[in-house]
């Protein structure tokens, strides 16, 4: 039955990911996949070469984006699965753990979209796995498996690092297991991890290390103090479902059934993410899905709090089955009136604009002479770029918000004609006599929720 409302969930998965336009980080991942051997100051680029794959066996649409990332949700509610029937020693238990993982908004939503925290949170379960068998089943071939799961998980975002050094500490605090450091197995782990991650440490060092400039310095702003660790906070509650979120959090307390193996290592792997992208919130601005890696750890122990109390159980995961029913029918019909605030809105309206933009395009080349084609932002230049398709022109971007488009947009070549720019009514064009050539009414239910806008501004044109 587990597997077969996972099997289900990713059916829905894959059609809600067909049928709705890329959302502006999905559309800039698309773009980075043009050029995927090329260095980013954000993420290292296991997404862009996960979309490219997409792209080779399914085409050029939203579904070939989404794919490789829908599958990767099967692939972590199975190893999630495993894990905790391996650790709990219930097969209850690991089909509990399929289950959450299938109905949670975090998950359920978030293996919808193209991102790097899927792959991470794929890494972290077979980790968490690999770990569980070599530490308590003395099977040292994990070891090996472990290692290889870190380095990939880098591969796709640095916040992987939080799990070895979770492991170590762990470890060390651990008198059962302090032993372990002396044999070979962990130190096997940690010499494949390196060799998977490290051509990602010659290209950085090559640069002058401008990933981690970027996230150690140059990204953050304003502290937001307070209000974004309350943000945080109440984000996660929200992301996770409230009710389930208390209970995985009371799951990893001690009580009368904790073990090492079945509450000590996903604690470990859970806390520290948890904890600390809660508090980034005070400093930095933050986003309630980067802690995910922890909340699926938690889910481990947490299926034993849900079948101890099997009607506070069925609530918790009922309610976070709703969210995310609520929340997939609102990205393909507005059943919830949030207004213009409403996100669900920022994937729809880009094919149309598509259209109207090659239409413009071809004209003015037709005459001999090629526009610049531009974006407000990062946002607009990716997302009109997808909706031209692989094989139409580039759109690049007016301002270079830091960290998001360097390196992953060429500068655009010298252009003849006019500049034609795509904004939206959440990205508008300031500060210049640019005429509006076209407009795509942006509408849902009955209701016009936005406007994309394409401006022609004068030969040389620049912002």
């Amino acid at each position: 039955m587990a597997w077969a409302l996972v099997a289900l969930g990713a059916a829905v998965q894959l059609w809600l990911g067909s049928a709705v336009g890329l959302g502006d980080d999905e559309a800039l991942y698309w773009v980075w996949s043009r050029h995927p051997g090329r260095l980013t100051v954000d993420h290292p680029p296991l997404v862009a070469w996960l979309i490219a794959g997409g792209r080779l066996l399914l085409g050029d649409g939203s579904l070939a984006v989404r794919a490789p990332f829908v599958g990767l949700g099967v692939v972590t509610s199975g190893v999630l699965g495993a894990w905790t029937r391996s650790a709990t020693g219930s097969a209850e238990a690991g089909s509990v753990a399929m289950l959450v993982v299938a109905v949670a908004p975090l998950f359920a939503i978030g293996h919808v979209f193209a991102a790097p925290d899927m792959p991470l949170w794929c890494a972290t379960a077979v980790v968490g796995f690999a770990l569980d068998r070599a530490l308590f089943a003395d099977r040292t071939a994990a070891w090996a498996v472990a290692g290889l799961a870190v380095g990939f998980g880098l591969w796709a975002k640095l916040t992987m690092a939080l799990v070895p050094v979770s492991v170590l500490g762990f470890m060390l605090l651990t008198p059962k297991l302090r032993r372990r450091l002396g044999t070979p197995g962990p130190w096997v782990a940690a010499g494949l991890a390196l060799a998977v991650w490290s051509p990602w440490l010659v290209q950085q060092h090559g640069s002058g290390w401008p990933t981690l400039r970027f996230h150690l310095v140059e990204r953050h702003g304003e502290a937001p103090g307070l209000a974004g660790l309350a943000a945080m906070a109440g984000g996660q509650l929200g992301y996770v479902s409230p009710l389930l979120a208390v209970l995985l959090l009371v799951s990893l307390v001690r009580h009368p059934g904790w073990s090492l193996r079945s509450h000590g290592l996903p604690a470990a792997l859970a806390i520290p993410p948890i904890a600390f992208f809660t508090m980034s919130g005070v400093w930095t601005h933050a986003l309630p899905h980067w802690s995910g890696g922890g909340w699926l750890a938690a889910v481990v122990p947490g299926t034993l709090v849900l079948l101890a109390r099997p009607r506070v159980g069925r609530w918790a995961v009922g309610l976070a089955a709703s969210l995310s029913v609520i929340v997939h029918v609102q990205a393909w019909v507005p059943v919830l009136p949030l207004g213009p605030a409403d996100p669900t809105h920022d994937l729809h309206g880009w094919r149309a604009l598509g259209s109207v933009l090659g239409r413009l395009a071809s004209s003015a080349d037709a005459q001999g002479c090629l526009p610049a084609l531009r974006g407000t932002r990062y946002q607009t230049a990716s997302q009109a770029a997808h909706a031209l398709g692989w094989a139409g022109p580039e759109v690049h971007p007016l301002a270079r918000p830091l960290g998001h488009d360097v390196g992953t947009i060429r500068d655009p070549p010298e252009r003849c004609g006019d500049t034609l720019v795509v904004a939206s009514d959440r990205f508008p064009l300031h500060g210049a006599e640019c005429p509006v050539s076209a407009e795509v009414p942006v509408v849902r239910g009955a209701a016009v929720v936005r406007t994309l806008r394409i401006h022609r501004c004068p030969v040389g044109w620049i912002d």
